[in-house]
């Protein structure tokens, strides 16, 4: 053999698999046929058909397309392209996110105007929706490829839709207090939905093909408990619903109660990792303020299996105080080790903590009313801001390469990131519009973060190619008078309209080395 050309083009396409994006890149620079391999022309000239074998026109991932499959990017809004672009155009918009991410450079703006009044609203998200729950209303985004090869998919409102009155019985109390999507065979139409009055119901939101000012959301009542409902988690066939009061409902498909417990405790939040995982991990007020409890044959158990503790375990008995934790979600994408079993969780202390649930307990404790002793496990990483100490209300993790971590805090909408490769990077930004409010929801997938405060929500797109028909229009609004919080909204957008002015801050000292 003379040269890398003599090698089948099936072995020079498995050379692929173990190339850095770099690497392919240069290799598509030294030759036509290397560039047309890599960049998955199959429509070769006659002098380069020559050297192409059968088996190269019966591969049909290789180069771009391999480099993607071992670097896989969790992008939700981005699903709707996957049919359209090249490999290489998905790694070309992949290559400068990332980029994007390591220079802190994005796009930040609301997706629409401030609502009235201080609502507590939150969002979840699938392949093609945004649904973001404020007050009772629902405010449907959806997502779509404007043109065969617009630089990024544009985010449109589908629809605003009312859920009070639905209900004889459920009137009164009818704001949004948890959301999730649930399996409908691709629709993504489907909502699990829970109010503060204890309602649990299945919505349906209308066909998006269909229009008409009377288009309501079909709804399913399914349950009601005796207090808010506080978080809802699905994985897979499974949905789980938790009260304030600590009252758990596990659902097998929509409907179907599968099984109930009852902690007793004051809780906040939930988390389903995935159906093999078979356990729910539970967020409450208490000295065990974060705990796994199992998912048996024969339903959940109210006796957690081991609770997570933001001290040493061995100091449990004598220091551990009573705290809250009020989001949990799981690891980064690229994060090391089995993402089943491993718990990333926001605390009332303003620490964002990591668990490995496989790390072997250092003791265990007793905890009334309970006799069965419990094993205690501490934090493999913690994070946090030196230059704020406000609990955190919700996390998710993602963003460009898939080791990102993002967290709303209690105050100042501020939303907090955290590489776990290079902690001492980490940074913070105000949301769009500076409201003095928590950030209650976060989504972060690969170049896009979702968020909620009591006034909006917004998005922060650390991709290319962002113009002005990619986000929804806002309103140009007016200053008669004092200048009030429409008036300063305003005065935050720059000169091209596309994007808001915000405050971003390293959480290292920018005058310390090193």
């Amino acid at each position: 053999m003379d040269s890398l050309l003599d090698l089948p083009s099936d072995v020079i396409i498995n050379v692929f698999n173990y190339l850095s994006i770099d690497s392919l890149y240069r290799l598509s620079l030294t030759c036509r046929y290397l560039h047309a391999l890599v960049r998955e022309f199959l429509s070769l000239t006659l002098k380069y058909k020559s050297r192409v074998t059968t088996a190269f026109f019966q591969i049909s991932h290789f180069g771009w397309a391999s480099y993607l499959r071992q670097n896989p990017r969790n992008s939700w809004s981005l699903s709707c392209i996957d049919q359209v672009w090249s490999p290489f155009e998905r790694v070309r918009y992949n290559s400068i996110s990332e980029r994007n991410w390591k220079n802190r450079d994005f796009i930040a703006r609301p997706l629409s105007a401030p609502w009235r009044g201080r609502l507590r609203p939150e969002l979840t998200i699938s392949r093609k929706r945004l649904v973001v729950a404020a007050d009772c209303n629902l405010y449907v985004y959806a997502f779509s490829q404007r043109s065969e090869r617009a630089s990024t998919p544009g985010i449109q409102l589908e629809g605003l839709y009312p859920l009070n009155g639905s209900n004889e019985q459920h009137q009164a109390l009818h704001d949004i207090t948890a959301i999730a999507f649930l399996p409908d065979n691709g629709e993504d139409r489907t909502l699990l939905v829970g109010f503060v009055d204890g309602y649990v119901m299945r919505v349906t939101l209308p066909e998006p093909e269909k229009s008409g000012p009377l288009l309501v959301p079909e709804l399913e009542p399914l349950d009601t408990e005796e207090d808010s409902i506080m978080s809802i988690s699905v994985s897979g066939n499974l949905s789980f619903t938790l009260s304030g009061f600590g009252k758990g409902t596990l659902r097998l498909g929509s409907s179907k109660i599968a099984s109930e417990m009852d902690i007793g405790e004051k809780s906040w939040s939930s988390f389903l990792p995935s159906p093999n995982a078979q356990f729910v991990a539970i967020g409450a007020s208490s000295r065990m303020p974060l705990a796994v409890y199992p998912i048996r044959d024969t339903g959940l158990s109210s006796v957690p299996s081991a609770a997570l503790t933001s001290v040493r375990a061995s100091e449990w008995a004598s220091r551990a105080p009573a705290s809250a934790v009020y989001g949990i979600t799981g690891p980064p994408p690229s994060f090391p080790g089995n993402p089943e079993q491993i718990i990333v969780s926001g605390w009332f202390d303003g620490r964002v903590r990591l668990f490995d649930l496989r790390n072997p307990p250092t003791s265990s404790m007793t905890a009334t009313p309970m006799a069965k002793a419990v094993p205690v496990l501490s934090p493999i990483m913690s994070l946090s801001d030196p230059w704020a100490s406000e609990s955190i209300y919700s996390v998710s993790s993602g963003g460009g390469t898939g080791c990102n971590i993002a967290a709303g805090t209690a105050r100042h909408s501020v939303v907090a990131f955290w590489d776990v490769r290079a902690i001492r990077e980490s940074w913070s930004v105000h949301a769009p519009g500076n409201d003095s409010s928590p950030v209650y929801a976060v989504q972060l997938e690969s170049s896009r973060l979702f968020g909620v405060t009591q006034s909006r929500a917004f998005v922060c797109d650390f991709g290319p190619g962002v113009d002005a028909d990619t986000y929804p229009k806002l309103p140009q609004l007016t200053i008669t008078g004092r200048r009030n919080r429409r008036g300063l909204d305003d005065a935050l957008r720059t000169e091209d309209g596309i994007r808001y002015e915000v405050t971003k801050y390293l959480h290292r000292n920018p005058m310390a080395g090193g």
